[in-house]
């Protein structure tokens, strides 16, 4: 089906994904992801898993960081 990604804005990064919010599941790459000029400067730490056709999910993969540009 394709990847899930969560986002959290801001440091600490997420000690699970639960500190997280939803973003999108991405049926292929690049994702491109918008935020608020607000959040320029932030860091935004990424978690993702592949989501399966029938539903499920895989693990976690390692956590991602990068700043939003703006």
């Amino acid at each position: 089906m394709g990847v899930e990604i969560w986002v959290k804005i801001g440091d600490p990064a997420p000690g699970n994904e639960k500190d997280c919010v939803f973003l999108a599941v991405a049926p292929s790459s690049p994702y491109l992801a918008s935020y608020e000029p607000a959040d320029a400067g932030k860091i935004a730490h990424y978690m993702l898993r592949w989501r399966l056709l029938d539903g499920s999910t895989n693990t976690w993969g390692e956590t991602v960081s990068a700043t939003i540009t703006g």
